[in-house]
């Protein structure tokens, strides 16, 4: 069973439940409840952590549209970095791209 189908498939107690499990099946339950717990977790950082480097792509892709666009208006190295954040070399190369 892939990760994912455990996860939706996972049929959580209500207390009542659970007292009227033997001492072998509340431990049985209760390590499935920490192991889904543990998984959760893990899928839900990595999906934090990927919507985080997606964003810092989205960000870092806007700023080298924007530094190409006032490369293409004539503005100057210094301004254009200082609007974009991006380094006077990382503006240099995307002007060197533009005159090949």
């Amino acid at each position: 069973m892939s990760t994912q189908n455990y996860l939706d498939s996972f049929t959580f107690l209500n207390k009542s439940q659970v007292n009227m499990l033997s001492k072998k099946e509340r431990m049985t339950y209760e390590d499935s409840l920490k192991y889904y717990r543990d998984i959760k977790n893990v899928i839900d950082t990595a999906e934090k952590t990927g919507e985080e480097k997606g964003v810092q792509k989205g960000v870092k892709k806007n700023q080298l549209e924007n530094a190409k666009n006032a490369l293409l208006e004539g503005l100057s190295f210094e301004i254009i970095s200082k609007i974009t954040k991006l380094s006077v070399e990382e503006i240099q190369k995307i002007a060197d791209s533009l005159n090949k």
